[in-house]
């Protein structure tokens, strides 16, 4: 008798390390957060800042598993600021499309924003939106949401007033909401000083999770507080507190993030970081860590990583049970908090201990100008992970480093080449993938959206490659695709079109070039 012996290779798990911008010479891009999408494809959101439109936005970009681009959505938020470090947080929702929340000025001028829900189908199609202020005149932003079991959604953030032109100081602001975005309460939380949220989750029984930070403002610090600590809510269905932890120690801390612990209800995972004093401004270095704790805070592990230079931005459970952390490393000597530099990642088992822990370095130095992060990532089919945040590079002669979308694929062990063993693997542009898009896409905008009688239409068709004005056609279909309105949009500027004559219903907006290529489409919600 004769044995077959059948030898099987294991594939090489894929990796790369990609760079992706629509404009390299005007904006400032930031990976906020990444999302599976399909088994091979997954959703970035890149919050950005456009020197050329003077404006914020977001760029909803679908790639397929290699990392190329499948199709992209850009959507003017204009928060009237320099927002070039990112915003808001990208979500799916039950439906399989996706919501965004952060803060937009309901009037387009000044500082006065409003907590703002963006919803958008499978697709990544704006479809509406809702702004939610304590009152006209208020000061409130949503930093971070998700939606609850029942279909509503959760915004998470900061509140204040406008006290004799002077900023109060700053408390807790959550809005829950139902499915449609209607709201259905509203919380303020003021632990003494200034207060913020910066994460919001449903637990395992149905409350609520938010982590979030005490401080007193202050221009002595680097980050802007000082006298910090973490605090975390627990919340009933109807917002009221059923437990509270402050975290934080003596010294000046961070904020604190929380997440449900999935395999062990009423088990969480706990990150933010403590501060080392050296008695002196300025001189103050920040130890992060990841803790498993409970609602009594009783801390079953607590893992630190030394040397003071690395930040964890966020911590996503994996469906193994082991934990992925994400961030940034940084130069330092352990004596003062350090500017972001490099990429950073590391993996923990569910006891907490370290299974590796990578920082991943661009070697190319007339192009590296630093502030890199990581900022959110997924696990990929072949066992490793698809990782997304930012890096300031200089990819154009004469042009000004700008910041551009990063992504890292990894396999397990966080390597780029299989078998690595350095904790700082060194990575070059020229081994990367540059992938710009046209810049001669249209940034267009209609609002409100559901409307009633009047919308207003932004657009900037300014074709920055050939110096001009472009033209287009804005075209209004009815649900059964019939036109009901068009007119001419040229260069840039505002139109304020009558839809009173219109029944209620779904309308399709398109803006068309000369050349037969949509520029932009969406859907209007046409209400009475």
């Amino acid at each position: 008798m004769m044995l077959a012996v059948i030898e099987i290779y294991a594939q090489t798990p894929l990796t790369y390390n990609k760079f992706y911008s629509s404009d390299t010479v005007n904006m400032f891009s930031n990976g906020t957060n990444i999302l599976p999408y399909t088994d091979t494809s997954f959703v970035v959101a890149n919050t950005f800042y456009s020197n050329y439109y003077h404006k914020n936005g977001l760029e909803l970009i679908h790639f397929n598993y290699n990392g190329q681009v499948i199709w992209r959505r850009v959507n003017i938020i204009n928060l009237e600021g320099f927002y070039i470090n990112g915003f808001g947080e990208l979500i799916r929702t039950q439906n399989g499309g996706f919501a965004f929340i952060s803060f937009r000025n309901p009037y387009w001028t000044g500082d006065m924003h409003d907590a703002h829900l963006m919803l958008f189908d499978s697709l990544g199609i704006f479809e509406q939106e809702k702004l939610y202020t304590r009152y006209p005149g208020s000061v409130d932003r949503a930093f971070a949401g998700c939606q609850t079991s029942d279909g509503g959604f959760l915004l998470a953030g900061f509140t204040f007033d406008i006290v004799d032109f002077t900023a109060d100081t700053t408390n807790i602001y959550v809005v829950r909401t139902n499915a449609e975005g209607d709201t259905i309460w509203t919380k303020m939380f003021d632990y003494g000083k200034d207060e913020r949220a910066g994460i919001v989750k449903e637990d395992y029984d149905g409350g609520y999770l938010i982590g979030g930070f005490t401080a007193t403002f202050t221009y002595t610090e680097s980050d802007g507080t000082g006298d910090g600590d973490g605090l975390i809510y627990k919340l009933n269905t109807d917002g009221s507190v059923r437990w509270m932890l402050n975290i934080g120690t003596w010294d000046d801390d961070c904020d604190a993030y929380i997440v449900p612990c999935k395999t062990e209800p009423g088990k969480y995972y706990v990150w933010s970081c403590k501060g080392i004093s050296f008695f002196g401004i300025d001189s103050e270095a920040r130890l992060y860590y990841l803790a498993k704790m409970d609602s009594t805070g009783y801390t079953y592990w607590r893992t630190e990583f030394t040397g003071q230079t690395k930040n964890i931005q966020k911590a996503i459970e994996m469906p193994d049970g082991k934990i992925l952390l994400v961030g940034y490393d940084s130069f330092g000597d352990g004596y003062s908090w350090c500017f972001p530099d490099w990429g950073w990642m590391a993996l923990l088992d569910s006891t907490g201990t370290v299974l590796w822990d990578r920082t991943f370095y661009l070697y190319d130095e007339e192009t590296i100008y630093g502030y890199a992060w990581l900022t959110d990532a997924i696990p990929a089919t072949d066992g490793g992970y698809i990782v997304v945040g930012r890096y300031d590079l200089q990819l154009q002669p004469l042009a000004l480093p700008m910041t551009h979308v990063w992504l890292l694929k990894v396999d397990e062990n966080g390597c780029i080449t299989p078998g690595c063993n350095e904790n700082l693997i060194f990575l070059s542009t020229n081994e990367t993938q540059l992938m710009p898009l046209s810049n001669k896409e249209a940034l267009v905008q209609i609002y409100p959206n559901p409307a009633q009688n009047m919308v207003t239409v932004t657009y900037n068709l300014y074709n920055q490659q050939q110096n001009s004005k472009a033209e287009a056609q804005l075209y209004l279909y009815n649900a059964s695709g019939k036109l009901v309105f068009q007119t001419v949009l040229q260069g840039a500027g505002t139109e304020t079109i009558s839809i009173a004559h219109l029944p209620a219903g779904i309308y399709f907006c398109q803006v068309i070039a000369d050349s037969g290529k949509t520029l932009w489409h969406q859907k209007l919600l046409v209400v009475k």
